[in-house]
């Protein structure tokens, strides 16, 4: 079998070369014409393959972080598979199938798709590849301030931002080294700066302010008119003060009392009328609208008297002048007289006495009410007697020497 195949070889070479009647002939003689065979089968040749190619539209696409997955149109002009990849999984990742891609981050990566050639398509570059590049997201952050008036609470700022965000604080606009919002209790106006920051996210900074008004204060005495004596003792009268203002005392006539600057205390200095003032300043929480209260004081003069101890005075007429001793209480002026100046005569502001004759006459003091005395009796007196001299020691007589 195997040399007939090689002969039929030859003799179709054989053909081709001479012609085909030729050899007909020739095949008869070989084979007789009941082993040649009608006619030769021809082998089918195969199919040739066409050309295809996958590509994007699009080489460059920009996302924001947080954005929905998508798909980047493939076009295939064949029918073979495509399979996909992502250069980094930090930012996107890609379905291998459907070529969906889903952001996870920010950065860049690229996905390409890769395609396998079959029996009708062949293609002459395998793969297709876009870029993505994920921007950070923006954040959506509030701050809230506070707006009052001074209550001796703590005040502070309130940030609201997304879950996973860290919130940081200062004091000063670049500085966030606190963790929590300081917070402030006098009264002022004070800005506290924030920063926000999440992966993946645009950082957010700002400021919000925490503005505390004074509150009112007030001053005021209780009593509004005190009586007094002079000689009284200092006293005080009680100041209610709401806020922490300072006050200060002053008061409209020291010659009738004078007042502690600071304590308020005031002390009678003569008779008449005063007015207590006490004033407050503005403190650090506090302010008033009404700075000043007053209260006045009216100083009565005090009860005089004057008094002699010795009411009767005998003397000699030939004793020497004297003073007898007046008792006076109080400021007032004294003046002395004398009843009968034939017998004593007295020095009107001294009270000092000079014998002149003898017989009896009255001294008398009399007082004027003085700046801080009244007096209810205005006099007082003594009488005073001058006896011849010798009258006051009887002489003694030795009857041995007596001519009788």
């Amino acid at each position: 079998m195997k040399q007939n195949r090689t002969f039929l070889n030859w003799l179709l070479l054989l053909m081709m070369t001479v012609g085909m009647t030729s050899c007909q002939g020739l095949v008869d003689a070989v084979f007789g014409e009941a082993d040649y065979p009608a006619e030769i089968p021809v082998q089918p040749s195969k199919p040739t393959k066409q050309s295809a190619i996958i590509s994007y539209a699009t080489s460059s696409i920009g996302k924001t972080f947080g954005d929905a997955a998508f798909t980047n149109v493939l076009t295939n002009t064949g029918d073979g598979k495509v399979t996909y990849a992502t250069s980094n999984a930090a930012v996107a990742t890609v379905n291998s199938e459907t070529g969906e891609v889903t952001i996870t981050g920010n950065g860049e990566a690229t996905i390409t798709a890769t395609v396998a050639d079959t029996d009708k398509y062949t293609y002459t570059t395998k793969t297709a590849s876009y870029t993505i590049g994920v921007g950070t997201a923006t954040m959506t952050v509030t701050a809230e301030g506070f707006s009052g008036t001074y209550d001796g609470t703590a005040h502070g700022i309130t940030v609201t931002a997304p879950e996973g965000a860290t919130v940081k604080y200062g004091t000063a606009e670049g500085t966030y080294d606190l963790t929590a919002s300081p917070t402030y209790t006098d009264a002022g106006t004070y800005t506290v700066y924030y920063q926000v920051t999440k992966q993946e996210y645009t950082t957010v900074t700002g400021s919000a302010v925490v503005a505390i008004a004074k509150a009112a204060g007030t001053i005021s005495f209780a009593t509004a008119s005190i009586p007094k004596t002079f000689g009284d003792e200092a006293f005080t009268n009680p100041l209610t003060k709401t806020g922490d203002g300072k006050v200060g005392y002053l008061s409209s006539n020291t010659a009738v009392a004078e007042v502690d600057a600071t304590t308020g205390e005031v002390t009678i200095k003569g008779s008449g009328e005063a007015t207590i003032a006490a004033l407050v300043i503005d403190g650090t929480n506090y302010t008033y609208a009404t700075p000043k209260a007053t209260y006045t004081i009216g100083v009565a003069k005090a009860a005089g008297s004057i008094s002699y101890a010795t009411p009767s005075i005998s003397k000699n007429i030939t004793d020497a002048a004297f003073t007898n001793a007046l008792t006076q209480t109080g400021d007032g002026s004294v003046s002395y007289e004398s009843s009968l100046t034939s017998v004593a005569t007295v020095n009107s502001s001294t009270g000092e006495v000079t014998i002149v004759g003898t017989g009896s006459t009255v001294i008398t003091a009399t007082v004027a009410d003085g700046t801080n005395y009244s007096y209810a009796t205005k006099t007082a007196s003594y009488t005073l007697t001058v006896k011849p001299s010798g009258l006051n020691a009887p002489a003694v007589y030795d009857h041995a020497d007596s001519p009788f």
